[in-house]
């Protein structure tokens, strides 16, 4: 969440060549964003419930990469928290 930063939209374009499904939130749409879409991640630009993919509920296969920007309120991130999904921060996605 949060997949038109720098740093997070680095970290979604590596695990789209590893294969891994990528899906993100950005607020804005921009070059970064656009780019992510054509090299295959979803990216959407609305922050609900409603935009996230029936996949990325399975505990099983999804960890939720959030940067600290979103807001506390967000309700994907509430959503997903609900779902008790794995989270990691950036910088914890970085070190693992």
């Amino acid at each position: 969440m949060g997949i038109g930063g720098i740093g997070m939209s680095a970290l979604a374009q590596y695990f789209v060549q590893q294969g891994h499904d990528v899906f993100g939130y950005d607020g804005i749409a921009s070059e970064i964003t656009e780019k992510l879409s054509q090299i295959g991640a979803t990216v959407h630009h609305r922050d609900s419930i409603e935009s996230i993919p029936a996949a990325c509920t399975d505990k099983s296969k999804t960890t939720v990469v959030y940067t600290p920007a979103m807001p506390e309120d967000s309700p994907s991130l509430d959503f997903s928290n609900q779902l008790a999904l794995t989270f990691l921060s950036v910088l914890k996605c970085l070190v693992s």
